[in-house]
């Protein structure tokens, strides 16, 4: 009795865990796309959150809805670049892990690359709209507050791209929406972008 009870029990955890076990809509779409798309998806919204801050670094030099726009350009043009060659390390460094230690390693991956890419281009970017406008380019310590914003989030998006990727990877069509529609955001940023640009210069 108490074997057919066990075995009853066991049975009930296999069909439980199956029922909770996310199913593929159709045929799977690489993974990397996918953590890719999630990692994308991610930095937009996070420089979105981070636009008001921007222009309160800037007086108001710059439009905010604009901006956020732009920003998300930024990000997804990222992702389109180096972020594929950032996903490459991380697989690479986390061969031999799994688990916790794989989505650290690629969070920290996140973190420094697109930290970098603040540094580099955003901060780049923010100057080259202000300055033409007469106003003061960005100090030292608003340029690290950009930089270390984007690292967070370069953190949150590559660290949840290695948690989730693969189950999202499951569900090809909501893999190629959610990129068509970073495609648009980005395509408004860059039409926002060369607007912007041919008004101060």
């Amino acid at each position: 009795m108490d074997s057919i009870c066990y075995g009853w029990r066991n049975e009930r955890i296999i069909m439980s865990s199956r029922i909770e076990e996310p199913r593929p809509t159709g045929e799977s779409a690489p993974v990397m796309v996918a953590q890719n798309v999630i990692a994308a998806a991610v930095l937009c919204i996070g420089e979105v959150i981070a636009a008001p801050l921007y222009m309160i670094m800037v007086h108001g030099g710059i439009a905010l809805v604009p901006w956020m726009m732009v920003a998300c350009m930024l990000a997804v043009a990222f992702c389109a670049t180096a972020g594929f060659a950032l996903l490459w390390l991380a697989q690479s460094l986390v061969s031999r892990m799994s688990g916790v230690h794989a989505v650290v390693v690629y969070a920290v991956t996140g973190f420094v690359g697109f930290g970098l890419w603040g540094f580099l281009v955003v901060v780049s970017l923010i100057d080259s709209l202000t300055v033409a406008q007469g106003l003061a380019a960005l100090v030292a310590g608003q340029a690290l507050s950009v930089a270390f914003n984007s690292a967070v989030w370069g953190f949150l998006g590559y660290g949840g791209a290695q948690a989730v990727g693969e189950r999202f990877a499951r569900h090809r069509r909501a893999v190629y929406v959610t990129g068509a529609v970073l495609v648009i955001v980005a395509a408004v940023g860059l039409f926002y972008a060369v607007s912007m640009f041919s008004v101060v210069y």
